[in-house]
């Protein structure tokens, strides 16, 4: 089942929790992806942090998807941050430097912030289809290629215990978690109930072929999983 906007509405989650017993129906439990439901490095006002912060919209992707909707939910969020050309995530040096209004307003969070040499110049993608779990790490040459997102190296790699326990806890059946790993703990940044668009169009030869293969293995667990 999806629905896409952060917070499922009543009525779509009680049909999905009275039919799910009697058919396959994915993420019938997961209704809530909001970043206070879901991130593992949400600050408060009173909390001691002394690196970077970045602050974000409390729904996913700027609450887009809820302004697709007509829902009124994005003009509060980007009201409140003061109408920003440029609407976006904002990322400050201290805890000091965030405005008012982020810690006051209910439509936005406060993260720790994890610059690249900590991340190991590396995101992680786990995308969950059923019981298929399938882990990617993007790596970039420096720095800066990591701040534009600019991945030259991709690997699978194997999924250990502790993801599969916040899939379980999520109780998340189809999507992707995108993760940095911090000291050897897994950090979780977003929740998607989709998997995504493979971004393939414009990508060199190389990675249009990573990315066909990894289309085709996915298709394929998917529809083992409703054999």
């Amino acid at each position: 089942m999806h629905v896409d906007l952060s917070v499922v509405p009543k009525r779509y989650a009680a049909w999905a929790a009275t039919s799910s017993d009697n058919q396959i129906i994915w993420n019938a439990r997961i209704n809530d992806i909001r970043k206070s439901r879901v991130s593992s490095h949400l600050l408060s006002r009173q909390d001691k942090w002394d690196g970077p912060v970045i602050l974000k919209t409390e729904c996913n992707c700027g609450a887009r998807p809820e302004g697709a909707l007509k829902s009124p939910l994005k003009k509060q969020t980007w009201r409140d941050a003061g109408n920003p050309e440029n609407q976006d995530y904002v990322v400050k040096d201290s805890m000091s430097e965030v405005p008012c209004w982020a810690w006051n307003s209910p439509h936005w969070v406060v993260e720790r912030y994890f610059g690249a040499v900590e991340a190991e110049k590396s995101i992680w993608n786990l995308t969950i289809l059923g019981g298929e779990l399938e882990l990617v790490r993007f790596t970039a040459d420096s720095q800066n290629d990591y701040e534009q997102s600019q991945f030259d190296h991709w690997n699978f790699e194997q999924v250990d215990d502790e993801l599969r326990k916040i899939v379980d806890g999520l109780s998340i059946e189809y999507g992707r978690l995108d993760l940095l790993k911090i000291n050897g703990a897994w950090v979780l940044l977003d929740v998607n109930k989709t998997p995504g668009q493979y971004p393939r169009q414009n990508a060199p030869e190389a990675r249009r072929a990573f990315y066909d293969h990894r289309i085709e293995t996915l298709a394929q667990s998917a529809l083992a999983q409703l054999d």
